[in-house]
């Protein structure tokens, strides 16, 4: 949980399946449903609002070439009902990615006794 060592500091981080997730605020993060330009204060809030996207993005990047998967799930899912459609979406999501990280091991392991054999 919120591993302060990787770029953007995801609020869960699965490392064995190189797997980053960040929960955002609809507000702060510019929901495409819910963020909104406020309407006091729009010289601080706007130039903000815009450098939190920024730094999203850039977290995004880093955290790919890092080899990790990111995903991003926004306030208003993880609230009410849709909590519990999130929850299957995510159960779904992980069980694919769980699957493609055993496939990738077991492929790997299998090519291990051909490149003995080339080699000896």
């Amino acid at each position: 949980m919120n591993v302060r060592t990787l770029r953007g500091q995801p609020d869960v981080v699965v490392p064995g399946l190189r797997l980053a997730i960040f929960a955002d605020g609809c507000f702060y993060h510019g929901c495409p449903e819910h963020g909104h330009v406020p309407k006091s204060n729009v010289g601080y809030w706007l130039p903000k609002l815009v450098r939190n996207r920024r730094r999203d993005r850039a977290s995004r990047r880093a955290l790919r070439r890092m080899s990790f998967a990111v995903w991003r799930l926004w306030e208003h899912e993880l609230r009410g009902r849709r909590m519990a459609r999130t929850q299957l979406v995510l159960a779904r999501r992980l069980k694919a990615r769980l699957d493609i990280h055993r496939s990738r091991k077991e492929a790997t392991y299998a090519e291990v006794p051909a490149r003995r054999l080339r080699q000896g």
